[in-house]
């Protein structure tokens, strides 16, 4: 069974234990808005904080844990996270 748990921008996960590469919940995802959404959510954050929790598991077996839900809530704490 895979042990999910959320985060906030306030909270000091290691974000480098998440596998980014690692797509395999995002196939429901709209695409073509993908940067737009991701550049949007960056300003939300800045000013508001991360409003919606990103889903991350670590699956039976895997070392690093995985995005199962938030993608472009994740993307968009990384960069701005990496643009302080």
């Amino acid at each position: 069974m895979a042990k999910i748990t959320t985060f906030t921008i306030d909270d000091a996960f290691p974000l480098a234990q998440v596998n980014l590469r690692d797509q395999r919940f995002m196939s429901r995802l709209d695409r073509d808005a993908w940067e737009t959404q991701v550049q949007t959510l960056m300003v939300e954050i800045e000013q508001q904080g991360l409003l919606s929790p990103v889903g991350i598991a670590r699956l039976a077996g895997e070392q690093h844990y995985v995005i199962v839900y938030g993608f472009a809530q994740f993307l968009a704490v990384c960069r701005s996270v990496k643009t302080r």
